[in-house]
């Protein structure tokens, strides 16, 4: 699979016509798709998922401590997917149909959640005995303007950036939503961050995914 490139914009897209297949034969996103913070649903599912109906938008490959990892901007938000032989692990972060396959986890719906409350959890402690791995996950929804800087300052081969096109406008300014994924690595450590602008309602998704290697729970 072809690497992408970290950052993409998507004003192009606004041109295809309806008809015509985007790469992997996903429906291209258009200005009629209209998508809420709220309507946000995050799933960590253990199995082989199916990505290509939520519009797998650009996407980058890495190795983590014996794990590949693949992580995806989506039409609709993002993936991330972990394995190695005998498991595999994806969270789903989307306002579409739920994931083909896999078995989910753990579930949270953002639409429970308040401006600027933060889900913890550790979805995985008691799924993973036989990998030997922790996942904690922190969700927040957040004033747009609290977002701006997060997952900024990470270096280019370590993030991934989308910019929509613009369907906002404040005053003689304009501002498209943004997808923005980063993360660091350790030798047993994962830390993936992820935010999602909905500049019509100046909010903003934020995720803090933390893959642990051996830790004691």
């Amino acid at each position: 699979m072809p690497r992408s490139p970290s950052n993409l914009k998507l004003s192009w897209l606004f041109a295809l016509p309806r008809s015509t297949e985007y790469r992997n034969g996903a429906v291209p996103y258009t200005a009629s798709m209209k998508h809420s913070v709220y309507h946000l649903r995050y799933q960590l599912t253990s199995g082989t998922v199916e990505l290509e109906s939520l519009r797998i938008l650009a996407h980058r490959s890495l190795c983590w401590a014996g794990h590949e990892v693949a992580l995806y901007v989506l039409g609709s938000s993002h993936a991330v997917s972990v394995q190695r032989p005998g498991y595999q692990f994806t969270e789903i972060l989307a306002c579409g149909s739920p994931p083909i396959g896999g078995e989910t986890l753990y579930e949270l719906v953002f639409g429970r959640l308040g401006v600027t409350t933060t889900e913890h959890a550790r979805p995985l402690d008691s799924n993973l005995a036989d990998s030997g791995l922790t996942c904690r996950l922190q969700a927040s929804i957040l004033p747009r303007d609290r977002a701006t800087g997060l997952c900024n300052g990470y270096p280019a081969d370590r993030s991934l950036v989308v910019e929509f096109p613009a369907a906002w406008k404040a005053g003689d300014s304009e501002a498209g939503a943004v997808t923005r994924l980063a993360w660091s690595m350790s030798e047993r450590a994962l830390r993936i961050e992820t935010v999602h602008t909905y500049p019509e309602e100046s909010l903003a998704a934020y995720t803090l995914t933390e893959w642990l290697l051996g830790e004691e729970r």
